[in-house]
Order: C-alpha cells, then sequence, then structure tokens
C-alpha cells in the first residue's frame, strides 16, 4: 500500500468519522441533560447515564441506519446492498466507472496531482501519535502499580483480615477479593477486573481506629461489587481512541466523581457515624497518594473537597420515582429506535432520489436537469466545474484506473485515456469511439475538479461537466452516426422470458443496480427497469462490445441476475470464475434465469467519431 493509498482510505472514512463524532458529542449532551433530572438521587444512577454516553463513541450508530436501512429497503422491494468485498456502481455509471472504481477502491494516486490526500494522512499520523503518548503514560503508571504487588505480602489473619470480614457481616456486601499489604504509599485501592487485589499500605493500619479501618474497607468493597474497574478500563478505552476530543476527558472527570460518590452513598447506609468516615478518607489522604490510574478504584479520588462536604451534610437520597424510570426507559428505546428511523428516512430519500436512466445510449447531447429534492426546491444548475487540474501520468506510473466523486464536490479520476472518458462522459462503449490521434488512447491522465455550490451532483451533472470540460479543455469536437460493429444482441430466448412485471409505480425511477461482486459470482438487481435500461449496463460495464435490444419487450422488470464472471468482462479487471463457481456463465444465466440470450453478430449500433482534439491545455 503507498502512501497516497491510505490517503484514499482516510478520505473516504471522514464523513462517517466527522458522523460518529457529532452523534456521540450530542449524546453526550443530552447525558448532562437527563443527569440534571438526577441530581437528587442516588449517584450510581448518574454515573450509568454518564457511562453510557462515554461507550457511544465506541457504538457508531451506522450499524442500528443500516438496519433501518435494510428495513426500508425491503420495504420497498429494493435489493439491499449486502456485504461483500467489493460493489458494483449504479446503472447510470459507465463501465469504467461502474467497475473498475469499485475494484480499485484504494488505487494508487499519483501525489503531485492529488496533493489533498496528504491531508487525511498527516492527520491519522497525529491521532495515531497521541493515542501513542496516551497509552504510554498508562503504562508508565501501571509500572508504579506492578512494581507495588510485586513486593506486596498477602494479608492472613491480621486485624485488617478480621476488619474485612466484619464489614462482610454488617454491609452484606458479598465480594470475592485478595488483600495484600505493601511498603508503598499507593492506596488503598482495588486492582484487577477478573480477580481483584486489594492494595493495602502496611504503614496506614496503625493510623485508623477499628470503625475507621471498617469504613475504608467498606469502600473498596463497593467499588468491587460494582466492578468499577471493569467500566473506568472501558472509558480509558474511549479516551485512548478519542484523546483529541475534550468532551471525553470532562466525561471521565463526571465518572470518577460520581464513582467515589456512589461508594460513599453505599457506606453511609450502614453506618450513621458520618464524620468517622470523613475522617478516615481525610487520614488516608495525609499518608496515601491518589490512585494513579483511573482503572484503579481508591478512596482517595475525586474532588475531596466537594465529597467530605456531601458525606458531612447527610443529605437525603431519593429512590428513583416512576416518572424517571420511564424517563430512563425512554432514553435507551430512543436511543436504538431513533437511528432505525434515520436509516429508514435516509434509505426513502435515497431511493427518491435516484436519477432515471436515460433509455437511449445514442443520445449524445446533455442530459436534461433532475430535481431529486422536494417539489419546489430546484437543484442548482451544474454546467461546469469551477477549477479542474488534469496532469498526465508517465507509463511507469500508471496503476488501475477509476472514477469517483467524494464528498460534496470533489471529481477525481485516476488513470484514464482521452478515449475512456469520451465513453463515460457520453455513455458509450469504447469501441464505438473512433478517430483522433494514437494518444487519445495511450496517454493516461488524472484530473481532480472541484464542483460549484454546496449541494452535490447527481451523475448525470457530473457527466454533463465531464462534457463541458473534454469540450473546454481537450478541445473535443465530434460528430455522431451509425457504424457497423461486432456486437451482442439481446433476444428472448426460445422458450420466452422469465421476467417478473415491476409492482412499483410508472413514474419510479429505474434501478439496476448498485449489484454485489463476490468471489466468483456477481448478483446484479433491477428493479422497474427496461430493456434499455439492462442493455445500457451491459455494453458499459460489463461486456467488451456494443450491446442492441432486440428483445422488443416493452415493460418494466423486477429481476437478480447471478453469473461467473470470465476474462472478457469487466475490461479484464475482475479475476475470472474457476469451473466449480457456484454460478453459471453470464450467457447461460441469462437463459436460465431470465429467459434471453446474447447473439454475437455484425450489426449498427451508434458511434462517436472524433472531428478535433488537443492535448489539454496546462493548468
Amino acid at each position: 500500500m503507498t502512501f497516497a493509498d491510505l490517503g484514499v482510505i482516510l478520505e473516504h472514512l471522514e464523513p462517517a468519522v466527522k458522523n460518529h463524532l457529532w452523534q456521540s458529542t450530542l449524546s453526550a449532551s443530552g447525558a448532562a441533560a437527563l443527569t440534571l433530572t438526577l441530581r437528587k438521587n442516588h449517584a450510581g444512577a448518574r454515573y450509568w447515564v454518564w457511562l453510557a454516553a462515554s461507550l457511544k463513541f465506541l457504538v457508531p450508530f451506522s450499524p442500528l441506519m443500516a438496519l433501518g436501512s435494510l428495513l426500508a429497503a425491503s420495504h420497498n422491494s429494493v435489493v439491499p446492498q449486502s456485504a461483500a468485498y467489493v460493489m458494483m456502481d449504479e446503472v447510470s455509471r459507465p463501465f469504467t466507472q461502474t467497475i473498475v472504481q469499485q475494484l480499485n477502491p484504494i488505487a494508487s494516486v499519483s501525489t503531485h496531482s492529488l496533493w489533498p490526500l496528504h491531508l487525511p494522512v498527516l492527520v491519522a499520523a497525529i491521532w495515531a501519535a497521541g493515542c501513542f503518548v496516551v497509552v504510554f503514560v498508562w503504562l508508565a503508571s501501571w509500572r508504579k502499580v506492578w512494581m507495588a504487588l510485586r513486593d506486596s505480602t498477602p494479608v492472613t489473619e491480621t486485624r485488617e483480615r478480621r476488619a474485612l470480614r466484619e464489614v462482610v457481616d454488617i454491609s452484606g456486601i458479598s465480594a470475592q477479593i485478595r488483600m495484600v499489604s505493601t511498603p508503598s504509599a499507593l492506596g488503598p485501592a482495588v486492582y484487577g477486573i477478573h480477580r481483584p487485589i486489594l492494595i493495602w499500605p502496611s504503614n496506614i493500619s496503625s493510623r485508623l481506629e477499628d470503625a475507621q479501618l471498617q469504613s475504608i474497607l467498606a469502600h473498596e468493597l463497593c467499588h468491587v461489587r460494582r466492578r468499577d474497574n471493569l467500566t473506568a478500563a472501558l472509558h480509558m478505552l474511549v479516551q485512548a481512541i478519542f484523546w483529541f476530543h475534550p468532551l471525553v476527558w470532562w466525561l471521565g472527570s463526571r465518572l470518577e466523581m460520581e464513582r467515589e460518590r456512589a461508594c460513599d452513598e453505599d457506606v453511609l447506609t450502614f453506618t450513621d457515624q458520618p464524620y468517622i468516615y470523613a475522617e478516615s478518607i481525610l487520614k488516608i489522604c495525609e499518608y496515601c497518594v491518589e490512585s494513579p490510574l483511573p482503572c484503579i478504584s481508591g478512596v482517595t479520588g475525586a474532588d475531596l473537597q466537594r465529597r467530605i462536604r456531601q458525606i458531612m451534610t447527610g443529605r437525603a437520597v431519593a429512590k428513583l420515582s416512576l416518572s424517571k424510570k420511564v424517563l430512563f426507559g425512554a432514553a435507551g428505546i430512543a436511543a436504538v429506535v431513533v437511528p432505525i428511523l434515520s436509516g429508514q428516512v435516509a434509505q426513502d430519500r435515497s431511493q427518491a432520489a435516484l436519477p432515471a436512466t436515460d433509455p437511449s445510449p445514442s443520445s449524445f447531447s446533455a442530459v436534461a436537469q433532475k430535481n431529486p429534492g422536494a417539489a419546489g426546491a430546484p437543484r442548482p444548475r451544474f454546467e461546469a466545474f469551477e477549477v479542474a487540474t488534469i496532469k498526465p501520468v508517465a507509463s511507469e506510473a500508471k496503476t488501475s484506473r477509476f472514477i469517483t466523486f467524494q464528498g460534496v464536490n470533489r471529481f477525481v479520476v485516476k488513470d484514464y485515456t482521452l478515449k475512456l472518458l469520451i465513453a463515460a462522459a457520453y455513455n458509450l462503449n469504447p469501441k464505438t469511439i473512433s478517430g483522433g490521434p494514437d494518444w487519445i488512447d495511450s496517454d493516461h491522465y488524472d484530473i481532480l475538479a472541484l464542483s460549484p455550490g454546496d449541494v452535490r451532483p447527481n451523475h448525470d451533472e457530473q457527466m454533463a461537466m465531464l462534457r463541458r470540460l473534454l469540450t473546454d479543455r481537450f478541445r473535443l469536437t465530434f460528430h455522431s452516426e451509425q457504424k457497423e460493429f461486432s456486437i451482442y444482441a439481446l433476444e428472448v430466448a426460445k422458450n420466452g422470458p422469465k421476467l417478473k412485471i415491476s409492482t412499483l409505480s410508472a413514474d419510479t425511477p429505474p434501478v439496476v443496480g448498485p449489484g454485489v461482486v463476490y468471489p466468483q459470482r456477481i448478483v446484479l438487481p433491477a428493479r422497474n427497469a427496461t430493456m434499455g435500461d439492462f442493455v445500457s449496463l451491459l455494453q458499459r460495464a460489463i461486456l467488451d462490445r456494443p450491446v442492441v435490444d432486440s428483445t422488443e419487450l416493452s415493460g418494466r422488470y423486477d429481476f437478480d441476475l447471478a453469473w461467473a464472471p470470465d476474462e472478457t468482462q469487466f475490461g479484464g479487471e475482475l479475476p475470472p470464475a474457476s469451473g466449480d463457481a457456484p454460478s453459471p456463465p453470464l450467457f447461460e444465466a441469462l437463459q436460465q434465469q431470465l429467459g434471453l440470450k446474447l447473439e454475437a453478430r455484425k450489426g449498427l449500433a451508434p458511434a462517436l467519431v472524433i472531428d478535433g482534439v488537443s492535448k489539454p491545455s496546462k493548468n
């Protein structure tokens, strides 16, 4: 993988990362509002709200939104995008954009033509360095704990062990824990998740009376029962990944405060001497340092002054009322349901926004502007790119080609000849393009162009701007005519068609694809599609020659076609299937599954003849 490959990957990930960050930030804001309603309740309730906000950073909404899209797609009888290692694009895409782009989503891009790809790599490097620093600091702190454990001795029949048993009997807190004594000033603290160890400073017991000793031990047992080390470790993972987000560190302070406050409240439920408990905490703090890591639970954590004040005031903690329990449940349900509904809405909008395919592959005129939005909200006109950079590609640097549209306004072409650009722009098979100098089929170019405005143009609008670029920068002039080629004629097979009439309304845009390319098997769905739509995809994206519709079928159909590819398809970019492929070859699959056939013959097809062209003007 090259430096530019990584840049392409990161740039494609950028929108998803941004969405996840603002969704998590919004969730944390909602958690803050929810904790305000719980300020008079037990700190443990607030702790779980803050923990949910923290874990949201590890759980993106996208899987739930994908589920909503899947449900919506199933409801609308549109095949969802299945999990596979490569995807085919919409029918409106030309051959080299449809398959090659998806077969090579991380194809090498020359850094001099796509210099903006450096920025995502730089950002990723800074992020990785930050993660390393955070983890390194924690490991250094963990080393202190390991050294304390190395020098520790087990606590057996001592005053501390007897006090621990008494606390268990009085409080009813049942926790399996091993107790060790250490000469260091670390602790008291609970270390470990699966098999927790109570680290007890050997010189602290002489400073504590029996009641004080018991209250400190009760506090540590509460940490074990609540599994605070586990939840704190999960938040540390969030901090390591999202170290750059200030909200993550603020959540950590809130979690530590509510964690210690929850243990304080639990201790005060079985002791009527808050003064003794507060005094024991102060004595511990006189001798011991603060716990070196958030995932090591100790009595000295959080805002000590505030904790002592809360302990001494003895404010009664209210139980959760029915209304607040309902609020909790509604918030949890909403966290699951809202992303699913958002996915359904997004799927419905995307289906409504799909542009209809031009049924006439021979039409070279600009495609009329379509409005995929709501009525009364016309789209801006996309007539030309605002700026475009065209760079020749050295012969030794040529790699797999692709066309993609990134974000809102970045149009990227990689390693295309002029003939392939013309085929893409005018919806043609490259073999139907003739005329012009030899370099139109030998010189390769990278293009980076920006579309105007802040609205993403649809495919027809992109191709219209590409046609304008070919005219302005390559000085392309041409005329169209009918010529004889080696073609494929799509005909009805001997036993008649096996096509299902579409149940969608007549004004629903036809969809052929997106399909899925599995190893040794391709699955192509079509909904509300005409034979013209299907033929258009066959000649642009799959077969190596023009395809003519000779079926005389005028309806709209729903079907799925699955076949094993060979070396003549997709410009040789897709590995051919082996003899034991799970699906038949394309020609057999057409007859078996659709009742259609492809006949190789000579015939007339629309052609484009280049009258004039020149190498692109300098940028």
